[in-house]
């Protein structure tokens, strides 16, 4: 008993395993003893390779890390801070870091906010640095370039390129969003509600200070021209703020991170939807397998979930450790989007693994082909469930290949019976109803294998029609001899037979030639002074009395029947030929 309960945890632990694998798997890890808390990935050199940079704070010392695509360190720096004599001791914390080349001149700057505090002193200062840094080589040094210690506790840094330049963007706890030129000149601050501004994302590139979203204690704001658009969210501590098009709509959704909640707002401020998630500490958006729709990658405790713009949790991912950063980007090359993770142990590339991103393709086409079936876009349903039955079949899942047949067998039938079915209607008009019947035979059978009623109606409505219409054209042809060879009563008859066929199946054509002739005939039974009762479909005599005066004009009769028998065979003719 012990051991078969133990063998089925082993197997349900297998199967966990799989799944996880299912959508991504790990490229790469480098182990860090300091952990990571700031991950970008750029190409600072311009040689065509990203570089990913991570950085680390601590109460000690602060570090950045180098490493290639392939996850090779290249180097580690400390990051200084520039404690001059204004400053001359204390203890160091760096709080909040950007990189990235300020100037275009291949060399790596860093962006810092850093804490300094001491017996009689407790000041933050935003400061950049040049790093010149040749790699394996001794000798790197550093420059100062600026800095400013009147903006409070800078939390976050950012920088966006304008057409004027580039732009850096400080969040402060003091209150407001600080915006700065290349040589740290301030350009503009923007109060936040008097409320700590935990990080702020640039909206208008163009213009960074003039539309941007806030994280902010109590909420999120979004600022326009340096006024407040709009604010949303509850009351509590926001830690992250990103402004995309989520949905490849071309609008900008704004997506907030707070100490317990995820939410989703419009550009204007809507609510989309609002998730309670503890123990989130990082997000980012992504767009992992080039379809035009980025998810929301959120970091809570050791898992990475991922939420689409309707709030569906699409997957979730276990790392393992607890993670502090989560970035996305090509760190490859190879124009797949990847997932940088950063815990307190190792950065990790994460992407997508291809057997995932098959499946969900498969899953995708499969469920269109059933939606285009019911639908009845028989054509569409039949590339789309071909496509997924190709894609199942490269992973080998017969079962969901079979699911996938089946919809193409069904679309298939389908498609080519209401072809045949049109094939039947051609054949009925041009008068080949033996070929009408049958085709539309065929198209019955499939219509009503699949239920499909209203397209089964229609194939045995033409059934019945064509059925009519050759007993009809049969009756009429019958009367049309008759007449021609005399036999008016048996003529009248046949043709009021064929004129209500012609009615029920509503051909007008039928309806006017019949009556023309009953017409014919009806006149000459006028001229012979024959009683009929058309109501009963019947004439009062069989037998035409020849009286003595017909016969005396049999020479004038004999003309007139030629004349009448030469009207019918062209109109026989012409009929035939249609």
């Amino acid at each position: 008993m012990r051991l078969a309960f133990l063998t089925l945890i082993v197997i349900l632990l297998a199967t966990a395993s799989v799944a996880q694998e299912e959508f991504l798997k790990e490229s790469w890890r480098a182990h860090t003893s300091t952990g990571v808390h700031y991950i970008k990935v750029m190409d600072i050199e311009g040689h065509g390779l990203q570089k990913v940079y991570t950085a680390s704070f601590g109460d000690q010392s602060s570090s950045i890390f180098i490493y290639n695509h392939q996850g090779i360190q290249l180097d580690s720096i400390k990051i200084p801070t520039p404690l001059d004599t204004k400053y001359p001791t204390g203890k160091e914390r760096v709080r909040a870091v950007e990189l990235c080349d300020l100037d275009d001149d291949g060399d790596l700057d860093i962006i810092s906010s850093t804490q300094i505090q001491g017996a009689q002193i407790n000041t933050h200062i935003l400061y950049r640095l040049e790093q010149k840094v040749e790699y394996g080589k001794e000798g790197v040094y550093v420059r100062m370039e600026w800095f400013h210690d009147t903006f409070g506790y800078v939390n976050h840094i950012s920088l966006t390129e304008t057409p004027q330049g580039p732009v850096i963007t400080a969040s402060s706890l003091k209150g407001n969003v600080i915006f700065l030129d290349e040589s740290g000149a301030l350009k503009k601050s923007i109060d936040t509600k008097s409320a700590s501004a935990w990080h702020t994302s640039v909206i208008d590139s163009d213009d960074p200070q003039n539309d941007f979203v806030s994280a902010i204690s109590g909420g999120v704001c979004r600022y326009k021209s340096g006024g407040i658009a709009w604010c949303g969210g509850r009351d509590a501590r926001y830690v992250k703020a990103l402004a995309q098009d989520l949905d490849g709509a071309g609008d900008v959704e704004v997506f907030a991170l707070s100490d317990g909640t995820a939410e989703l707002f419009t550009g204007d401020g809507e609510l989309v939807w609002a998730k309670e998630l503890s123990g989130v500490t990082d997000a980012c958006m992504a767009d992992l397998k080039r379809a035009g729709a980025k998810n929301i990658i959120i970091a809570q405790s050791t898992n990475l979930l991922a939420y689409n713009f309707m709030g569906e949790l699409k997957w979730s991912y276990d790392v393992g450790e607890r993670i502090n950063a989560v970035e996305s980007a090509d760190v490859d090359g190879d124009g797949n989007t990847e997932i940088i993770v950063g815990t307190s142990r190792n950065l990790m590339v994460l992407s997508l693994n291809q057997n995932y991103a098959i499946r969900e393709a498969a899953d995708l086409n499969l469920e269109s082909a059933k939606k285009l079936s019911e639908q009845r876009r028989y054509a569409d349903a039949l590339n789309k469930s071909g496509a997924a039955e190709t894609l199942y079949r490269q992973l080998g899942d017969s079962e969901k290949q079979e699911e996938a047949q089946q919809v193409t067998v069904k679309s298939r039938e389908l498609l080519q019976a209401i072809r045949t079915l049109a094939e039947a209607v051609l054949e009925c008009d041009s008068g080949q109803y033996e070929g009408c019947t049958s085709k539309a035979g065929l198209s019955l059978e499939v219509f009503e294998k699949y239920g499909i009623e209203d397209f089964a109606r229609n194939a045995s409505k033409i059934i019945e029609t064509a059925g009519k219409r050759v007993e009809a054209d049969s009756l009429y042809r019958i009367a049309t001899d008759q007449y021609v060879n005399g036999e008016y009563a048996q003529s009248l008859e046949n043709i009021e037979q064929a004129i209500t066929l012609y009615t029920e199946i509503e051909l007008s054509l039928g309806q006017r030639r019949s009556q023309s002739l009953k017409t014919l005939i009806l006149e000459r039974f006028e001229e012979l002074g024959i009683t009929t009762t058309t109501t009963t479909i019947r004439v009062t005599t069989t037998t035409i009395p020849f009286t003595q005066n017909i016969r005396e004009q049999a020479e004038f009769y004999g003309i007139l029947l030629l004349a009448l028998a030469m009207i019918g065979f062209g109109a026989y003719t012409r009929l035939r030929k249609r």
